[in-house]
């Protein structure tokens, strides 16, 4: 389930056309589009086609600017924003407009990191992207946003680290360490 983000007026209406998420025309920093569960420590796998200026953000909120990690595919570069507030770090890379890239990124604890490779190609072993950050350290959610109209994303993927503390969690331990009962 997904939920527009960056305001709730007529300008930030997805819509799906032969298997992809298409985003909106224009309307500035409200074409995004965000699951409505939150999630802290995501790993996220997304497809995303180069259609101008687009990324995937994790650890995002709902409010007007979606503060979060944002990975970005831009002209000659990989980059990870707090968008539209701040920089944290660029990789160059050069991407061809109309391909389809997949982005990897993870938040874990204060590890904010992400890779990126043309699909088709195999996933390289190292993070192009690895910071430390802590100014969003809670749950958020998980989406596509992009600076350039009619952004184009094709899947998305989302694990969560297993807790082995809670209820539910004591239990599958128990039962993996006492198979014979």
């Amino acid at each position: 389930t997904t939920a527009a983000n960056g305001g709730t007026g007529a300008g930030n209406v997805w819509t799906i056309v032969s298997g992809e998420l298409t985003g909106p025309a224009g309307d500035g920093w409200r074409r995004s589009c965000l699951t409505t569960a939150t999630y802290k420590d995501p790993s996220v796998l997304a497809l995303v086609k180069k259609v101008g200026n687009q990324q995937v953000v994790i650890r995002a909120t709902t409010d007007y600017n979606f503060p979060g990690y944002g990975f970005q595919l831009r002209n000659g570069e990989f980059r990870l924003e707090r968008p539209g507030l701040a920089q944290l770090a660029t990789v160059s890379k050069s991407f061809t407009e109309g391909q389809y890239y997949y982005i990897r990124c993870e938040a874990s604890g204060s590890t904010i990191r992400g890779k990126v490779w043309l699909q088709g190609d195999n996933e390289p072993g190292s993070w192009d992207i690895s910071v430390t950050d802590t100014t969003y350290p809670n749950a958020g959610s998980v989406g596509f946003s992009g600076e350039s109209s009619f952004g184009k994303f094709a899947s998305l993927s989302i694990s969560i680290p297993v807790n082995r503390n809670n209820y539910a969690g004591r239990i599958y331990n128990y039962i993996t360490t006492n198979p014979t009962l």
